[in-house]
């Protein structure tokens, strides 16, 4: 009996002692992501895109490229229709769906049917194909 609870009492031990390693490990490898409020007990990370910021501070290094097939192209409205796939930055499934397009003369040379890549991101409440590319 003595020896089954100190067997579980060295098991519980074990097991606080590894989840706090691992606590501390993952703490450590936050690295420069993580940052502390002025009263030291709030953590926040940084998002993706914070963390590709320029040092400017005025648009991401690299771009979330989505890969997509034209359905349709409105160049009166600067639209496209893209069956594209998921979409992970704006947690966004595969679908197709209408996008505005930044730039018009991105729409220029596509046709339905053309396979293409592009960025897409929420301006102003509004999702918007930007770089769009034929492949």
């Amino acid at each position: 009996m003595k020896t089954n609870r100190m067997m579980t009492a060295a098991a519980v031990l074990l097991g606080a002692m590894t989840f706090t390693a691992a606590i501390a490990h993952a703490q450590d490898n936050m690295g420069d992501m993580s940052g502390h409020s002025h009263a030291g007990h709030q953590h926040m990370m940084m998002s993706n895109d914070a963390m590709m910021m320029a040092d400017n501070g005025s648009a991401p290094m690299a771009a979330h490229r989505v890969s997509g097939e034209v359905k349709k192209i409105d160049l009166a409205k600067g639209e496209i229709k893209i069956r594209h796939e998921a979409i992970a930055h704006l947690d966004m499934m595969a679908m197709t769906m209408v996008f505005k397009a930044k730039d018009k003369a991105d729409l220029a040379n596509l046709k339905v049917g053309d396979r293409i890549t592009f960025q897409a991101e929420s301006l102003g409440g509004v999702i918007t194909a930007i770089e769009i590319k034929k492949q």
